[in-house]
């Protein structure tokens, strides 16, 4: 009879053990996708926010006569270049530039008598 009685126990203790676990397991997983949901609707507002942001910023620009005016102006000597112009381009500031590595952006003129200079 005692040792029924500890059988039971134990029983009623493995069996209270492992439904605690399981429902304590739900709770965490539950938490953790919540967490993680909260910190995606984050993320996914900073980033709205931030395109929206750029979208200003491109409309404001394309208002902007000063804008408009460069774009002309570059569309118009990128077009003078004839053909191959990225080529001309490249061989004249990279190729040719009298700057070391890493200081090649402070050439600003290759003298090559375009528009584009």
């Amino acid at each position: 009879l005692p040792f029924v009685m500890i059988s039971f126990a134990l029983l009623s203790a493995l069996v209270t053990g492992v439904i605690a676990y399981i429902n304590t397991s739900d709770e965490l997983k539950t938490a953790a996708q919540d967490k993680l949901f909260s910190l995606l609707e984050s993320r996914k507002a900073t980033l709205r926010h931030y395109f929206d942001d750029i979208s200003n910023d491109v409309l404001f620009h394309a208002q902007s006569p000063a804008i408009r005016n460069a774009l002309s102006a570059f569309s118009l000597s990128w077009n003078e270049l004839g053909h191959a112009p990225t080529e001309q381009l490249q061989r004249a500031y990279v190729e040719q530039n009298p700057y070391a590595d890493g200081q090649k952006i402070a050439f600003l003129q290759a003298k090559n008598d375009t528009r584009y200079d």
